[in-house]
């Protein structure tokens, strides 16, 4: 259905949300988004709320690396995804697929905020309202 982000200079941080279906289009829309931001990237810190996605479009590797080429996200990236408890962040299949793309995965905001250094309270806002925005 869609995403939305917030690149967030003060804490280095690109706050995500996805949410619902999303396809092949909305993820590349969304790169496209990101490429045009000119507040992105923010710093190496990655925040995405996959809470209430549902069926999910995999971004083109190549994309994603063209997106973050010479920028500090093509050397240092550190991302916390926030899954769907349906999804069970800690399936093997899910624990893989985490590992192979640099990602830690966590149940809820409090605790992937709370991963990467940022205050718990401003990631539960920030990701309100973006989702809010949606």
């Amino acid at each position: 259905m869609a995403i939305a982000h917030r690149a967030v200079r003060s804490h280095s941080c690109t706050f995500e949300v996805w949410d619902g279906d999303i396809d092949d289009e909305e993820v590349r829309a969304h790169l496209l988004r990101l490429a045009d931001d000119p507040e992105w990237p923010p710093g190496a810190l990655n925040l995405v709320d996959l809470s209430t996605v549902r069926i999910i479009s995999i971004p083109d590797p190549a994309l994603v690396a063209l997106l973050r080429e010479g920028t500090v996200l093509e050397t240092v990236l550190q991302t916390a995804l926030v899954v769907p408890q349906s999804v069970g962040a800690r399936t093997p299949r899910y624990d893989a697929a985490a590992r192979a793309t640099g990602v830690t995965t966590f149940p809820d905001i409090r605790s992937a905020s709370a991963h990467l250094g940022i205050p718990p309270e401003t990631s539960i806002g920030i990701v309100g309202r973006l989702r809010q925005s949606l």
